[in-house]
C-alpha cells in the first residue's frame, strides 16, 4: 500500500476498537503498535489490504498543514503530482497556487530528470489546493466524509479511491 498505512492507524479510529473486525485486522499486521517492517505491508493478503484501504478512504480528507509561523506548508495526505496539477488546472492560471503549480509542473525536465524534489506551497496555495483536491476526489463538506469507493485498475496496481495504492502482484 502506498503511502504506508500504519501512521494513519494510530491517528484515526481504526485502532480504537470501534469497528471490532477492522481493529482486529489492523492489529493482525501490527499496525496499531507502530511502524512495521515493509515486508509486513508488502505481504498483506490482497483482500486485507483492500479492506484497510477502503476504510481509510471512507475517512479521506485533504488538508493543509503548516509549521509554526506558517513558513513551510504541505498538503496531507500525499497527493500525486498528476492530481495536484489537475487541481491547479481546475483553479485556473490566476489562482493563489499558481507559483506552486508552475513549480510542480516544471519539477522535471523532458528527460525525466527532476531537479526540484521538495517543493512547499504557501499557506494560501496549500489551502486552495487541498480544497480543490477534495472537490476533485468527490469529498464534500467541511468535515471528514466518504471518498469515492470505485476501484480503478492500472496494470498491476489497483487504486482504491485515490491516495492509496495496493500492489496486486503475486
Amino acid at each position: 500500500m502506498i503511502p504506508r498505512p500504519e501512521g494513519w492507524m494510530r491517528k484515526k479510529w481504526l485502532c480504537d476498537g470501534n469497528g471490532a473486525d477492522l481493529a482486529a485486522l489492523v492489529n493482525k499486521y501490527g499496525m496499531c503498535a507502530g511502524v512495521v517492517s515493509a515486508s509486513v505491508i508488502n505481504d498483506m493478503l490482497p483482500a486485507d489490504a483492500l479492506e484497510i484501504a477502503h476504510a481509510l478512504h471512507q475517512h479521506l480528507r485533504f488538508e493543509s498543514l503548516c509549521t509554526a509561523g506558517q513558513k513551510q506548508c504541505r498538503i496531507s495526505p500525499f497527493a500525486p503530482d498528476e492530481d495536484i496539477l489537475a487541481a491547479c488546472t481546475s483553479l485556473g492560471s490566476t489562482n493563489t497556487a499558481s507559483s506552486y503549480c508552475t513549480g510542480v509542473k516544471n519539477r522535471c525536465d523532458s528527460n525525466g530528470v527532476c531537479t526540484e524534489i521538495a517543493l512547499f506551497p504557501s499557506k494560501a496555495a496549500a489551502d486552495a489546493l487541498s480544497q480543490e483536491l477534495n472537490t476533485l476526489y468527490g469529498i464534500s463538506g467541511e468535515v471528514i466524509s466518504t471518498a469515492r469507493k470505485s476501484v480503478l485498475w492500472h496494470g498491476s496496481v489497483a487504486s482504491v479511491g485515490l491516495g492509496f495504492a495496493i500492489s496486486l502482484q503475486a
